[in-house]
């Protein structure tokens, strides 16, 4: 089988994902094996056509990086848009932002297409834990201040805390994190973060389960949207109801997001394109790498960001000022570089609404 038809077995198989619940049990069990194997299948071929990935050999459809195999496994659909010239830097933040020692970290959301992006906004990680939510481990994280990060906010149940304010007590978080079901065993925290010349918001969403659950709070996320920052995957790709989701997900966010926020509907298109090998993928990266809307969109991000920082009551956020006004000034300068070679609002429009039209008629 070559890469095309594989493509094509695999898109026909992930649009059957989208409709499980016309399916009995042994169907979505049938159609995850034979998934799996296309996936295997797969990415054996792409990494024989492209130089520095192997596949992964236990989890179907994860490709390794070679020059890092024991820290990075990408979702196949996702290595033509993976930013491999940062990662060393989206690692340090994540080891700056991690929780648990025994956890796995990974980059997350569009941060994941930020090789085809020419500006961002924020960076997303999601960090598994397998065992009980410690509040200590958070609460640790929350007074950490690096070089490369400081943690601003905390979510966690009930609990809300942001700097300056004093720390929830350890025995009170502790309660609460017990109290949360297994699906809701989440936290929350966000950061400022710098990275080579500014200063970001970083995210990073903890996600528990005990050993003995299947899921537990770990389905909240989606791997199909996950770069793997450790030897270890927490999570198999070809579950067909956690494709359905994903899938479904990303169409539901197309339509939100269409007239209000291009942006952000191009980056939910380029990530359906991908999953399921469609030709209008390269359609979705020429239309992000050349319209002003991501310069636009990553601006109002950073400008958020500023205003909080800036607003702040703690002398620590407000120190990051600087550098996220530097990178607000390096966004508007390759803006006003690239202004003439952009496309033309008429014409953005013109071509983005085609291709969304055609994208929300899938399935």
């Amino acid at each position: 089988m070559d890469i095309e038809s594989c493509r094509a077995a695999a898109r026909r198989a992930l649009i059957r994902c989208m409709n499980t619940a016309d399916l009995t049990r042994q169907d979505v069990d049938d159609l995850g094996e034979a998934i799996g194997a296309l996936f295997f299948v797969f990415c054996t071929l792409v990494a024989q056509e492209r130089i520095g990935w192997q596949a992964d050999e236990t989890v179907p459809g994860y490709l390794r990086l070679t020059s890092s195999p024991d820290t990075i496994a990408v979702p196949f659909h996702l290595i033509a848009d993976f930013p491999v010239s940062r990662i060393d830097l989206f690692k340090a933040i994540a080891e700056a932002m991690r929780v648990a020692d025994n956890s796995v970290i990974c980059l997350s959301g569009s941060a994941m297409a930020l090789g085809s992006l020419p500006e961002f906004g924020d960076l997303d990680f999601c960090e598994y834990v397998e065992g009980e939510p410690d509040a200590g481990a958070l609460l640790r994280l929350c007074r950490r201040a690096t070089e490369t990060m400081l943690c601003v906010r905390l979510k966690a149940g009930g609990i809300r805390w942001e700097r300056p304010a004093a720390l929830p007590e350890a025995a009170d978080l502790s309660d609460v994190l017990q109290g949360l079901g297994p699906a809701e065993r989440r936290a929350k925290a966000d950061a400022v973060a710098r990275t080579d010349d500014a200063a970001v918001e970083s995210t990073n969403v903890v996600l528990w389960k005990a050993a003995s659950e299947q899921g537990g709070a770990w389905v909240q996320s989606f791997a199909s949207q996950e770069g793997v920052l450790s030897i270890q995957i927490p999570r198999t790709l070809h579950s067909p109801v956690e494709l359905g989701n994903y899938l479904r997900f990303l169409k539901s966010d197309m339509g939100a997001y269409r007239d209000r926020r291009p942006a952000k509907a191009l980056k939910r298109a380029l990530a359906f394109a991908t999953v399921l090998g469609l030709d209008e993928a390269e359609e979705v990266r020429t239309l992000l790498r050349n319209s002003s809307t991501v310069y636009q969109d990553a601006l109002e991000q950073r400008q958020a960001l500023l205003d909080g920082v800036r607003g702040s009551a703690c002398d620590r956020v407000r120190g990051f000022g600087p550098q996220v006004e530097a990178g607000i000034a390096g966004i508007r300068n390759r803006y006003e570089e690239r202004r003439g070679t952009l496309l033309e609002e008429a014409r953005f429009k013109e071509q983005y609404d085609d291709l969304m039209g055609r994208l929300m008629r899938i399935a």
